[in-house]
């Protein structure tokens, strides 16, 4: 029999949430760092206390694996062009995942991503490439 914890209280204001940097393998295998943020909050008190152990928790560690599972399936440059959709898709994905647990996801994602070195390395590689084969020019690569 499971005990209700801190007397059944739930937490309604907004909880932010700082996703510690995440290193990401991407579908182009460029290994990137990401952090993010996510805003959430309890929105019905009886599933959140009925449906899991502790919802907060959970929906941190429902965050951090979407941020992850949502970049791996794309390459770097969708990561870096197409960040609106990405951060779209992530609040869709929390919703759904947190709705049973009485979790309402207030705000989007608003990820930075921040190349290591290898991957700054492999883009100044393929950059000189096509340098070398004359796709483009100094000024407009």
């Amino acid at each position: 029999m499971s005990t209700v914890r801190n007397g059944g209280f739930c937490y309604f204001r907004v909880v932010s949430y700082a996703v510690p940097p995440q290193e990401i393998l991407s579908k182009d295998s460029v290994t990137v760092s990401v952090d993010a943020v996510v805003y959430f909050r309890t929105s019905d008190p009886i599933a959140s206390v009925n449906n899991v152990d502790d919802a907060i928790y959970s929906t941190k560690l429902l965050a951090q694996t979407t941020l992850r599972n949502a970049l791996g399936m794309k390459t770097l440059t969708e990561m870096l062009t197409e960040r609106e959709a990405i951060a779209q898709l992530c609040e869709t994905i929390l919703d759904e995942g947190t709705e049973h647990w009485g979790v309402k996801v207030s705000c989007s994602f608003s990820s930075v991503i921040v190349l290591n070195f290898s991957a700054r390395l492999r883009m100044t590689q393929h950059k000189i490439h096509q340098l070398s084969r004359g796709k483009c020019s100094l000024v407009s690569c």
